[in-house]
């Protein structure tokens, strides 16, 4: 599933594009997740949320989705220690 959402991140390349990469960034960073893999799926979030709020506005559910995945991480957690 990972290396499908890569795939599909590859082929959106429009500018008119820029929500749907984000969700598959958000779903590719979710199931690093899901793996463990927090180190991986931390930068996803990150740009899978800027292009939201950049697209959409800071006010957006789906930035508020992209806060919680990010933010559910135990290694986003642990940044501030």
């Amino acid at each position: 599933m990972i290396a499908h959402l890569q795939a599909v991140i590859e082929l959106l390349t429009r500018p008119e594009q820029a929500l749907n990469i984000a969700t598959c960034l958000h779903w590719k960073a979710f199931l690093y997740k899901e793996q463990g893999r927090y180190k991986e799926a931390e930068p996803l979030y990150v740009r899978s949320l800027a292009i939201r709020e950049q697209q959409l506005g800071d006010d957006h559910l789906d930035v508020a989705s992209s806060l919680r995945g990010r933010f559910k991480s135990p290694y986003t957690c642990s940044l501030g220690d």
